[in-house]
């Protein structure tokens, strides 16, 4: 945005931010997960063994977009227009701040596609029981998955009895509960 100037803002914010009629209900709406956690992940994170980074996680989902954690300030040097924004936590796990990441990514890959060509949708999914093997060991496991499944890919794609061709892969990381 040409001419606009974010600025931080401090002390006294969240009194002026409320002056400019930013309603508490209508922000409460735009986040539901936020409200969720906010509800019910203290009672759930006494009755379950919650680790130090899902509990992290938790705190800056419950606090993104209400203000505790500062907000920022947008000025038009033309106009003279300010906006006033509770900060985001950009948390990776929180999907109010990677959602617009996740359709900037969606688009850039878009752009990438050629005409005419086949592209297919694999899924390829861990046992639930590994969970707590896997958490424990991310870096490696990850890793090893995306080997196993990028070898994979290529060996049937290069076999002539399938495709006799080199496949282009991009791998994503979906998580338990993202959507595909």
């Amino acid at each position: 945005m040409e001419g606009v100037l974010p600025v931080l803002m401090m002390s006294k914010t969240e009194k002026i931010y409320h002056s400019f009629g930013a309603a508490e209900d209508s922000i409460s709406k735009a986040y539901p997960i936020r409200d969720i956690f906010q509800s019910f992940f203290e009672d759930y994170a006494e009755s379950h063994s919650v680790s130090n980074e899902q509990q992290k996680a938790a705190h800056c989902i419950s606090e993104c977009k209400t203000g505790s954690l500062g907000y920022n300030l947008s000025y038009c040097e033309s106009c003279g227009h300010i906006e006033i924004h509770a900060s985001s936590c950009n948390n990776r796990n929180c999907p109010n701040c990677q959602a617009p990441q996740e359709q900037k990514w969606i688009m850039a890959r878009n752009s990438e596609l050629i005409e005419g060509c086949a592209y297919y949708h694999c899924i390829f999914t861990l046992p639930f029981e590994l969970n707590d093997l896997i958490y424990e060991n991310q870096k490696l496991l990850y890793n090893l998955m995306f080997s196993c499944v990028s070898d994979t890919l290529l060996t049937l794609c290069r076999d002539k009895k399938h495709m006799g061709a080199t496949p282009g892969i991009i791998m994503v990381l979906a998580h338990m509960g993202a959507k595909a």
